[in-house]
């Protein structure tokens, strides 16, 4: 069974959009769809792209673009940062964020790189 764990950056940032009432219940349903489409996650429908510039030696990081929020009538600007851990067969939900308030437009580089998994040999 697959384990998903949100880094203390993660649970701030959720708790910041909780006045989006349903937002606890959207994160669940994005939480089902990843589990479902783990094996092959680029064809998931959440619109999921692999994160780049991180350097060699980590496993990959992903941004999901189409997390629907039902309390902003299914508008698609939430956007959540995970990682997959293979090694100990976990999601690590990284950032979770409003792409349109606060000018924040993109994810945080160094965040992301402060939970990247390094590559076992």
């Amino acid at each position: 069974m697959v384990d998903i764990v949100p880094v203390p950056e993660f649970s701030k940032d959720l708790h910041k959009l909780r006045k989006y009432n349903s937002i606890e219940e959207d994160l669940g349903d994005f939480k089902k769809i990843l589990i479902f489409h783990l094996k092959d996650i680029k064809k998931a429908p959440l619109d999921v792209k692999e994160l780049q510039g991180f350097g060699e030696g980590f496993l990959p990081a992903y941004k999901a673009r189409k997390f629907s929020c039902q309390y902003l009538k299914n508008k698609r600007d939430i956007r959540v940062v995970f990682t997959y851990d293979s090694y100990e067969d976990e999601i690590i939900l990284i950032e979770i964020y409003h792409k349109n308030k606060n000018n924040r437009s993109n994810h945080n580089p160094k965040l992301v790189k402060k939970y990247l998994i390094k590559k076992k040999n």
